[in-house]
């Protein structure tokens, strides 16, 4: 939402009177900050589902499909944000389209991770770190609509054909329909068991479902969920981890709408705002060098 505020846009849900604070005259903008947020909690309901969904999805039929459809998500995103200079109201499709399409996609992406099993922690923790890294987007964009004097609309066709070259290279050479989850293999390679190179060479592509499970995880859901005991134990760690996401989105939530008067004090709100989301943005790109340091290291305790 950063680039919107840099952006100008939904001045019609600010006040028109200004308001003094201390010596610096501000616009209120309460409205759209609570537009932002309402926008943002739908987003993140939608993310969850979405992914639950293509989480299933992909355990049944593959990763192929479901990849098309984050691809899908994503770029329908991007495509209608161009749009929502001329019509406001896209963004609730818009938004709510790129948190899915992401999330989900970071998923299937994580799964590949398993074509290499002996550095798959590592690439896990950099995939991660990536995602993490994404929190970054929109001050960097910010940057260039300042300082190239792009605008609004030219800098998400521009993700969009970032994202859609890359998409399309992991879906043509990187996209198997399924991945063996063996320790000890390291001669899986996802270029030789492309879907789309398979069946451009004239190769049979293995779509089934995936095997039956085998006794050890049936054991394991039947000693879950088979023993009233383990399944509260289980619901308690389950109920545990879904508080511990809400508070940090809850977090991430406040960071990226509008800050109460107070806290500036004596300062401009919308500058203190900017100001505080630009540090955030500058820290997130941390997230990716950092990450790489607990992959390597659960990766040499293997």
């Amino acid at each position: 939402m950063q680039i919107t505020r840099s952006s100008q846009l939904f001045l019609s849900y600010c006040e028109t009177e200004i308001e003094t604070c201390g010596s610096v005259n501000i616009i209120n903008c309460d409205e759209r900050n609570v537009l932002f947020n309402n926008i943002y909690t739908t987003s993140n309901i939608l993310m969850s589902l979405c992914n639950l969904f293509i989480g299933i999805l992909s355990d049944k039929i593959g990763l192929f499909v479901p990849r098309l459809i984050t691809t899908a998500l994503f770029a329908a995103g991007l495509t209608l944000m161009s749009f929502v200079e001329e019509n406001e109201s896209l963004i609730w499709i818009a938004w709510p389209l790129i948190a899915m399409g992401g999330l989900a996609g970071h998923v299937i992406n994580l799964k590949s991770c398993f074509a290499t099993p002996s550095i798959k922690a590592t690439l896990m923790q950099v995939l991660s770190g990536a995602f993490g890294t994404a929190g970054s987007v929109g001050w960097i964009i910010t940057l260039m609509m300042e300082n190239l004097g792009i605008e609004f609309k030219t800098v998400w066709w521009i993700w969009l054909t970032s994202y859609l070259i890359f998409a399309a290279i992991k879906i043509i050479f990187w996209t198997p329909n399924q991945i063996p989850m063996v320790e000890t293999n390291d001669e899986f390679s996802l270029m030789e068991n492309s879907v789309l190179l398979n069946c451009f060479s004239g190769s049979k592509v293995n779509i089934k479902k995936e095997e039956k499970p085998t006794k050890s995880e049936i054991s394991y859901l039947k000693m879950v969920f088979g023993d009233y005991k383990l399944t509260f134990n289980y619901i308690l760690v389950l109920l545990g981890y879904i508080a511990i996401v809400i508070r940090r989105q809850a977090y991430t939530s406040w960071f990226g709408s509008g800050w109460p008067e107070w806290v500036a004090q004596e300062t401009d709100p919308a500058i203190f705002n900017e100001q505080i989301n630009e540090f955030q943005s500058i820290l997130a790109l941390a997230f990716f060098p950092v990450n790489i340091l607990p992959g390597l290291m659960i990766g040499n305790k293997r």
